[in-house]
């Protein structure tokens, strides 16, 4: 019994090592976008499975939608707030349409199908999206798909 005593305060020390690690001022100025599948074009900003992270239960990215463009439609049980940049567009979720533009914030209700269209045939659509994925991932509760 001592010995599984000690490995759990172990994991903790562990845990609270991982906590202590990374940047506490990430520089984003210079981040290059590059496509990652369904939602645009992307830059991880914080996430701590991929880039290690101070904050180890949430993830922030930068975001762009070339003009005219749109995500994917796809739906996560994650928690995601979509902070917008710069352009306007609308948000797709369930059949319901809502117009956005720079200033807003988006959030995506769980589980409902949704995407992100930019409606400017020239500007670009930039937003930092904060999502709880690695949350739900160390709880083994994160799931996506993609319509």
């Amino acid at each position: 019994m001592a010995r599984q005593y000690d490995r759990i305060k172990e994991l903790a020390k562990t845990a609270d090592a991982r906590g202590r690690t990374g940047p506490v001022i990430m520089h984003t100025k210079d981040l290059e976008p590059g496509r990652d599948g369904t939602a645009g074009d992307s830059a991880l900003i914080s996430e701590p499975e991929v880039l290690g992270s101070l904050v180890q239960t949430m993830a922030m990215a930068l975001n762009v939608i070339p003009p005219k463009q749109a995500t994917g439609r796809h739906r996560h049980n994650s928690e995601h707030l979509l902070y917008v940049l710069q352009g306007h567009g609308r948000t797709e979720v369930e059949g319901s349409i809502y117009e956005w533009g720079e200033g807003d914030v988006i959030a995506t209700p769980m589980r409902a199908w949704h995407q992100h269209f930019n409606d400017d045939p020239e500007i670009p659509v930039r937003y930092i999206g904060i999502n709880n994925t690695p949350l739900l991932r160390a709880m083994s509760l994160i799931g996506r798909e993609d319509g």
